[in-house]
């Protein structure tokens, strides 16, 4: 499963805007507020909403997707099931669960006169299909295209939120279900991933893309009754005394030893630097360019200048320049709707807050620089 393409109108604080991907790793850049988490989650929600839709696996209380919104469904019997599975799967990636009441949260809020008839749409094409999958929403009524079919759907869509779950993964499962919890369902879908049985053996090439990552971490993890412990030579370490920029590694072994990650995949990932010292920003770096050549594609969203550019250097000077791609997203006042701008390098995007931020700091130290000089003379 690849996406080649998505457009959204009226959603959240999007007007209007377009993205066409890279196969490979796809980095949103942008101020607070500007829509990038809203990206990777709508294009999640759609990519696993439909392909939930299609499977008769286990989704909430032993139930499926698609059973649970055939229940829905019978109190709006105007949209039809898989229709009714895709969008509660996309209204619980948001943290709106009830099917009506999602309506208004995912609008992008005008003071218009027409305002309760403004369309949103969610449109998203994939690299094997001729025809996007568009989700239309006018006046709480709720259409979709032709939902993708199995084939299309070749690998699993994995969202990781920018907090690591490893740590507090003791219980919340069974307290997502029970009760109202702040979180949305992403973190209920990752802490549900990762304690999947292991696999026999990990395919070569993602056995390859661990190994760094091991030996950061020192150790390997280890799932021991409710909770995750690293196991290293000089003995165990709960998960929750690591330090959380390696908790973000062991929770990628985790899923690669358990075979969440597979090649034809989707990988979104909130601010997978967090937390990180710089050293190991550019051991991220490796890794998700070696998703990328190993067939899985990567979406980010991220504020670090050190990880934007080095992964602009890969396009800038590797042999596979179309193998990132960078998207600004940009709002001159916070009214604004957000603008959209692309580019192979981060030399292409016309605004960069990370950059520009990083000139006025120097801007800033130059001039503190050339009072402290001119008071030293007097």
């Amino acid at each position: 499963m690849s996406i080649r393409s998505a457009r959204f109108e009226n959603f959240t604080v999007f007007d209007h805007a377009e993205f066409t991907f890279s196969p490979g790793v796809n980095v949103l850049i942008g101020k607070n507020g500007t829509g990038k988490t809203h990206v990777l989650k709508a294009l999640y929600g759609m990519t696993e909403g439909s392909r939930r839709a299609h499977l008769d696996i286990d989704y909430e209380r032993g139930l499926s997707l698609l059973s649970i919104a055939q229940e829905a469904t019978k109190k709006n019997p105007s949209v039809d099931p898989e229709t009714a599975a895709v969008f509660l799967f996309l209204s619980g990636v948001f943290s709106t669960t009830a099917l009506a009441d999602s309506f208004p949260s995912l609008k992008r809020r005008r003071r218009t006169a027409d305002n309760e008839n403004q369309k949103i749409l969610l449109s998203m094409l994939l690299r094997s299909a001729t025809s996007p999958l568009t989700l239309e929403l006018v006046n709480r009524r709720i259409s979709l295209s032709t939902i993708p079919k199995k084939e299309q759907l070749t690998g699993p869509a994995l969202y990781i939120p920018p907090r690591e779950v490893l740590s507090m993964y003791s219980g919340f499962v069974e307290l997502y279900v029970k009760y109202r919890l702040p979180f949305d369902r992403t973190y209920y879908d990752l802490c549900r991933l990762i304690s999947g049985p292991l696999l026999r053996e990990v395919p070569p090439i993602f056995a390859e893309l661990a190994k760094p990552l091991e030996a950061v971490l020192g150790g390997r993890v280890v799932l021991k009754g409710n909770g995750f412990v690293i196991e290293r030579d000089d003995g165990e370490l709960d998960i929750s005394l690591e330090a959380e920029g390696l908790r973000k590694f062991a929770q990628i072994l985790q899923l690669i030893a358990n075979g969440s990650i597979e090649p034809g995949g989707c990988l979104f990932w909130d601010e997978p630097e967090a937390n990180m010292n710089p050293k190991l920003v550019v051991v991220m770096k490796d890794f998700l360019i070696g998703l990328a050549k190993a067939g899985v594609q990567v979406f980010i969203a991220t504020h670090d200048y050190l990880l934007c550019r080095e992964l602009s250097l890969v396009s800038e000077y590797g042999a596979d320049r179309d193998l990132v791609r960078f998207f600004c997203l940009n709002k001159e006042q916070s009214t604004d709707p957000v603008t959209v701008e692309s580019g192979a390098v981060l030399a292409d995007l016309q605004h960069n807050p990370i950059v520009e931020e990083f000139a006025a700091h120097y801007d800033r130290e130059a001039r503190l620089f050339a009072g402290t000089s001119a008071a030293n003379q007097e």
